[in-house]
C-alpha cells in the first residue's frame, strides 16, 4: 500500500483496491486473464473492489466472508455468506470468463447483459422538453434498474482501454473488467469454451462416426446420425453441469445434419448391389476379358 484515501472519501464509504501493481502478468496460461480478488497487508486479508461491493450488495459482513486457499485445500474459494461462492487460483485471483455471455453487438462495439447507462442520457432528466422525454422513454427501464441492481461507476474513455480478451475485438477498460467480474460471481457463471484440443477431438470422432454409419444402408445411417446427435448433446450437457465448460453446437450439429443430407441424397450401395445380382443371369460363368479376346 503507498497511501491511504483522503479522510473525507473514506468518510462516505470503504476503501478496496482494484488492481495491484506488481501482482505479475494477468495473463492465465489457457489465454484467459486474471483480476486479484485479495491480497494480503501484514497479518491482514484485505478484499478488493470487487469482493466489497459483492458483500455490500448481498448485505454480508466482510467477517463472514472466508477465504480458503491451496494447499488447505484442492481449489481456493471465496465464499461471500451464503450469497456468492467464486472460485481463485493460489495467489487469489479469479479468471475474467470470457464466454460468459457478455458479448459485442452495439454501435459503440459492446453489448452486455447488464443494463448500462450514459451520463449523458442521465443529464437529460428533468428536462421538460417534449424530444428529451421521447428521447429518455427508450432507456427508462436502464433508469429503473438503478434502484435494483449493484450500479458500479467508472472511467470508459478510449485512452483507459487497455485489457484485452480475445473474443472481443476492442480492449476492455479496469471498470469494464470489474463490472465484468461482479456480473459473473452474481449470475454464478463461471462458463468455458472446452480447450482447442477438445473441440478438434470432438470433430475428429464425429467423422469417424459418420464413416461406420454409412457402412450401413442409408436408412440405418440416418438413424445413426440422430442418435449421435442426441448422444453428443447429453455428453456436452453431463460435461457442462459438472465442469461448466462449453463448446460451441454450431460444427457438431452442421456434422449431423450433413450426414442425414448425404444419406438422403446419395444413392443407397446395399441397395444398388441387391440391384447387380438380381440382374446378374443365374448359372452362367463370366468369362475374364482376356479369355474373351
Amino acid at each position: 500500500m503507498v497511501a491511504t484515501p483522503d479522510p473525507q472519501l473514506l468518510a462516505n464509504g470503504q476503501m478496496a483496491f482494484t488492481s495491484i501493481e506488481l501482482a505479475g502478468d494477468a495473463s492465465a496460461s489457457d489465454g484467459g486473464r486474471r483480476i486479484n480478488l485479495i491480497a494480503r497487508h501484514g497479518d491482514k486479508v484485505v478484499p478488493s473492489f470487487v469482493v466489497h461491493a459483492l458483500a455490500n450488495m448481498a448485505g454480508v459482513p466482510l467477517d463472514q466472508v472466508v477465504v480458503q486457499l491451496p494447499p488447505a485445500v484442492k481449489s481456493g474459494v471465496i465464499r461471500i455468506g451464503e450469497a456468492h461462492e467464486i472460485p481463485i487460483d493460489a495467489k487469489g485471483r479469479m479468471k475474467i470468463y470470457e464466454h460468459s455471455g457478455i458479448t459485442e453487438g452495439d454501435q459503440e462495439g459492446f453489448a452486455a447483459t447488464y443494463p448500462s447507462v450514459s451520463a449523458f442520457d442521465l443529464a437529460l432528466t428533468g428536462e421538460e422538453d417534449e424530444t428529451i422525454r421521447k428521447l429518455l422513454a427508450s432507456v427508462q427501464a436502464s433508469f429503473d434498474s438503478l434502484k435494483t441492481n449493484l450500479v458500479v461507476i467508472g472511467h470508459d474513455r478510449k485512452e483507459d482501454r487497455r485489457e484485452n480478451l480475445s473474443n472481443l475485438s476492442r480492449p476492455l477498460s479496469r471498470a469494464e473488467v470489474l463490472t465484468r467480474a461482479i456480473a459473473t460471481v452474481q449470475s454464478g457463471r463461471y462458463i468455458e469454451w472446452w480447450p482447442f484440443w477438445g473441440r478438434l477431438l470432438s470433430v475428429l470422432v464425429i467423422l469417424a462416426f459418420a464413416r461406420l454409419a454409412f457402412r450401413k444402408s442409408r436408412s440405418k445411417a440416418i438413424a445413426w446420425a440422430v442418435m449421435g446427435m442426441f448422444f453428443y448433446f447429453a455428453l456436452s450437457m453431463i460435461i457442462f453441469k459438472s465442469t461448466l465448460a462449453w463448446a460451441p453446437a454450431f460444427a457438431p450439429l452442421s456434422l449431423f445434419l450433413l450426414m442425414i443430407v448425404v444419406a438422403i441424397v446419395a444413392p443407397d450401395p446395399s441397395k444398388a448391389e441387391s440391384k447387380a445380382r438380381a440382374e446378374t443371369p443365374t448359372g452362367t460363368n463370366l468369362a475374364p476379358e482376356s479369355a474373351t479376346t
